[in-house]
This record gives C-alpha cells, sequence and structure tokens, in this order.
C-alpha cells in the first residue's frame, strides 16, 4: 500500500505456528487470547511484537458489562518483544459478551483493536459414590462425595449431608 500501515495479527484462541497469516514485514503484533474465558480460573493472554523501530506504549484491556478489566499495559522498547501474562476474568452476571481491546502508541505508530470473546462461569459437578446399589432398612450408608471442574479436576466444595430424615411415601430407613 502506499502508505505503510502496520500489520495487525491476531488469533483469539491459541494458534498453530503454521496457521497462515499476512506479513508486509513492517510493524506486526499477535495477540493470543482464548476466545472463550472460564470465569474464575486463571486464564492467559500473549503478546508479540515484531519489526519495531520506536518504543511502543501497549495495553490489553478486558471490557465485560460496564467494567474494564487492564490485563497488560507497559512500554515496549526493544524489538521481539513476547510476554504471556496470567489473569482471571470476572464472574460472568448476565451476557457472556466481552471485548479485549489491544492499543498501542508510539511517536509515529497508532496500533488499535478490539474483538469480541465470551466469558463462561465454570460450575463444579458433585459426583455421590455408595458402596453399594440398595440397602436394607437401619442398614448405614456408605459413600463418597467429589466436586470437579470442567476439566475434570478436583475442586473445593461443601456438600451437606441430611440425615435419618424421612420423606413423605418413603418408608423409614430407605
Amino acid at each position: 500500500s502506499a502508505s505503510h500501515e502496520s500489520t495487525k495479527l491476531s488469533c483469539l484462541s491459541p494458534c498453530p505456528l503454521n496457521y497462515p497469516m499476512l506479513f508486509d514485514f513492517h510493524r506486526q503484533y499477535l495477540l493470543m487470547v482464548p476466545s472463550v474465558l472460564q470465569s474464575g480460573s486463571p486464564n492467559q493472554a500473549c503478546l508479540q511484537l515484531h519489526n519495531l523501530n520506536e518504543s511502543l506504549s501497549v495495553s490489553v484491556v478486558l471490557e465485560y458489562s460496564s467494567a474494564n478489566t487492564t490485563i497488560f499495559e507497559q512500554s515496549v522498547r526493544r524489538d521481539g518483544f513476547f510476554q504471556c501474562i496470567a489473569f482471571t476474568p470476572p464472574r460472568a452476571t448476565s451476557s457472556p459478551l466481552a471485548f479485549i481491546t489491544f492499543s498501542g502508541k508510539g511517536a509515529t505508530v497508532r496500533l488499535a483493536e478490539r474483538r469480541s470473546i465470551a466469558i463462561l462461569n465454570v460450575d463444579s459437578v458433585v459426583f455421590i459414590q455408595t458402596d453399594k446399589p440398595t440397602y436394607k432398612p437401619g442398614q448405614p450408608v456408605l459413600f463418597r462425595v467429589v466436586a470437579l471442574d470442567v476439566l475434570f479436576r478436583p475442586v473445593q466444595e461443601t456438600v451437606s449431608v441430611a440425615k435419618d430424615q424421612n420423606y413423605p411415601g418413603v418408608p423409614p430407613g430407605l
């Protein structure tokens, strides 16, 4: 092009290294953020900058609901910059729609991009395992309880246990 604008490369989910991208070999950046963030869990944003010929003040901001959370804000003075930052997104309240905004400003450079992403609440699943399938009246019930997240990792959770309760239509001891 006549004016050498910087190439904007962004990948909002993990990209394989052989992912085809266009380069004009001027200032370039790559921002990698998962397209679906899990609330309350650590997520990661990675930023890479190439062909810098001046210092840039860069920032990455998560916009959700009416709040902005700065994930990354730094002055970058060197070419070949790469950094990953861990962050925990807020709990989704109503809509899962959020935005990631990238900006880079220098003496002669202005970079900006805004992309939509989703924030999903991570809930756990509780499994209850008994020592046998059926019990006789008055027989003690032995069981184990485990709570797992969506990646099947154990999570700390409190479970209430009701003892010796009779329910209508159910004989005592069952």
